[in-house]
């Protein structure tokens, strides 16, 4: 890997392409927030635009904030901390994702007593070392419309709820430090203002349509999240590894993220743009310090060193074969 950017005299981090991204997805999401607060366009069409709001809030989180939190956006840091905090446009805490997603996730991935990713809600069963209860029969049904609320949970609950714990299953967490609760409060303070108060106190709405439009922003804004982060990992292929009597895992970190990560839809150009890299899970998770705007061209070596080396290179050609194998998956742990 380090030749190959030593070959092409690249940088691992932003390109045009991402610069280009950047400015179309924040532009993007401005307008289309100030035509709903300045009814710019018809009546009729507030609610679809509150559902393109949505999609826009995932797009800036997998393809900006996502890699800034990383540090994969930029090599200088300041860059990556002024752009991670555009996740806080999802109602989310930036402190509490870096520690379950970037600590937690990056470290114990799909192992069951670790990877709090595996752990949603009890309604879900996302692995066998997960307690199975007579609900998760049905799970490949109901799972799709409950991803619809992953966001407004995330917005309402599981931020509060986290930044308080001081373990996260196997993991002891070092206790939040005043600023962070400091910077929780204000920014969700400022995304209700800006979300709900605000379209309450500007748009000539009842109340119950501008929550109608909150709703329906979420129900884009989660379910796109939740069903792109589980293709990752939550389809027929990668495996779940227990911890061991002796609380130690033999596997090479490097192979044990071979063996518990899958690609999907890395052809789709249109899925560069709009997955930021998640499509490309197994390099996403080999290499997190790079930015996805690379990953299409580093996947061939990864691949060709996994078949070389006689390890998985676990991947879905399409997005709906992804969701397909997701279902079943679901189906058969509930089964």
């Amino acid at each position: 890997m380090d030749q190959y950017f030593l070959d092409q005299n690249l940088s691992r981090y932003w390109n045009k392409e991402m610069v280009l991204k950047t400015c179309l997805y924040l532009g993007s999401f401005a307008v289309t927030y100030t035509l709903i607060l300045t009814q710019s366009v018809p009546a009729w069409s507030l609610l679809g635009l509150c559902f393109f709001l949505g999609l826009l809030t995932t797009g800036i989180g997998f393809n900006i904030g996502h890699d800034a939190i990383h540090g994969a956006y930029s090599e200088k840091p300041l860059w990556n901390k002024i752009l991670g905090y555009s996740f806080v446009l999802l109602g989310a805490d930036v402190h509490n994702w870096k520690v379950l997603h970037n600590i937690i996730h990056h470290s114990y991935t799909n192992i069951p007593e670790a990877d709090g990713d595996l752990h949603p809600v009890p309604f879900l069963r996302f692995s066998p070392g997960t307690p199975k209860k007579k609900m998760h029969k049905y799970q490949h049904y109901y799972a799709l419309f409950l991803y619809g609320l992953t966001s407004l949970m995330w917005v309402f609950k599981k931020d509060y709820v986290h930044i308080r714990k001081k373990q996260h299953l196997i993991y002891k967490k070092r206790p939040a430090t005043s600023h962070q609760y400091r910077e929780l409060v204000f920014f969700k303070v400022a995304y209700y203002f800006a979300f709900l108060i605000l379209p309450l106190a500007v748009l000539p709405f009842a109340w119950w349509q501008i929550l109608l439009g909150f709703f329906v922003m979420h129900l884009a804004a989660g379910f796109t999240l939740a069903i792109v982060f589980q293709l990752g990992h939550i389809v027929e292929g990668p495996e779940f590894p227990s911890i061991p009597a002796d609380r130690l895992l033999k596997d090479i970190w490097l192979t044990h993220q071979l063996r518990t990560a899958s690609n999907f839809a890395t052809n789709s150009r249109v899925g560069d743009w709009l997955y930021g890299g998640l499509n490309f899970q197994i390099e996403h998770h080999l290499f997190p310090g790079i930015c996805h705007v690379h990953y299409r061209a580093i996947a061939p070596i990864v691949r060709a060193t996994a078949v070389e080396f006689d390890l998985p290179y676990y991947e879905q050609k399409t997005f709906f074969s992804a969701v397909k194998s997701h279902l079943r998956l679901l189906k058969s742990l509930g089964s």
